[in-house]
């Protein structure tokens, strides 16, 4: 079950369709039609939002770097989790402090993340070290050893790892 204020759903969708309003909360569950228009709204927000960033500045200062698997990336730090995403939250096993609502708009900031990352030829990750909350983003540069600069890892696995 997810809560959230009505104020806040108010503000995120002009006019909410709730019935289940208690103590200026609303609850819904995941798949609820009042969660897909929430989700929805959540998906054009967060859209508009990753439209405006400065993707070429992103581009232009990352750092080219070589990956585990031999191929070429350009990397640049986005942020922490802390300051980007809608929770701003860390999820490890051991926390208790996130709620349904931090989760369901995090997913979804995820996802248009990625779906807008995709669109321009680059993915999304988290560091693996350090306290885990940076987010950065590559851009697939080619082989090593390759000097095409085509983007192409050599495979048709439409894979491309940074390990």
């Amino acid at each position: 079950m997810i809560e959230v204020s009505f104020s806040e759903v108010y503000n995120l969708l002009a006019a909410p369709k709730a019935t289940d309003l208690d103590d200026g909360v609303v609850r819904f569950d995941e798949d609820s039609d009042i969660a897909d228009t929430i989700g929805a709204a959540l998906e054009r927000r967060y859209r508009e939002e990753f439209r405006s960033w400065n993707w070429d500045l992103a581009r232009t200062s990352a750092e080219e770097v070589e990956g585990d698997d031999g191929d070429r990336y350009a990397v640049a730090y986005l942020g922490s989790v802390f300051n980007l995403t809608p929770s701003g939250k860390v999820y490890a096993p051991w926390t208790t402090n996130q709620t349904a609502w931090d989760v369901f708009r995090d997913c979804i900031w995820w996802e248009v993340l990625e779906a807008h990352l995709e669109t321009l030829g680059a993915f999304v990750f988290t560091d693996d070290c350090g306290d885990g909350d940076g987010v950065r983003v590559a851009w697939h540069l080619g082989r090593a050893d390759d000097d095409d600069d085509d983007g192409d890892d050599g495979d048709d696995d439409g894979e491309v790892r940074l390990d």
